[in-house]
């Protein structure tokens, strides 16, 4: 009978899942890794959950919603935002991206515990 669990190289700090293995290694890993027994899942859909000590699958971000001429969404803590060229980190759990402009505005949400995901924001109210 084969066995279906794998070693996952996980980093406790950012969740991100490094790679995966049949057998233990006996690699020097870094202070913040550790090695995980689970069965055998797709890296890029999930994380590892240092709260829970385990693997699960990734998330996807809330919707957002206009609040007069800002889009404000709701986002777990450290996620980055790529928005209009700059590289932006929500502290706060909250995003308000300022949309005056007509047309649509690229805006990329990423975080290790969620899918990496592009929105194409347009303000109704933007002449």
């Amino acid at each position: 009978m084969q066995n279906d669990k794998k070693y996952y190289l996980c980093d406790e700090v950012t969740g991100q899942i490094k790679y995966k293995t049949s057998k233990l290694l006996k690699n020097k890993i870094d202070e913040n890794q550790r090695f995980v027994l689970h069965f055998d899942v797709d890296l890029n859909s999930h994380y590892f959950n240092s709260k829970s000590n385990s693997i699960e699958e990734r998330k996807t971000f809330p919707a957002g919603s206009w609040v007069g001429g800002e889009y404000v969404v709701n986002l777990p803590e450290k996620t980055m935002l790529l928005w209009q060229g700059e590289r932006y980190t929500v502290n706060d759990g909250t995003a308000e991206l300022m949309v005056d402009q007509p047309g649509q505005h690229q805006v990329i949400l990423i975080h290790p515990h969620y899918y990496t995901e592009t929105r194409y924001i347009e303000n109704p109210e933007a002449d």
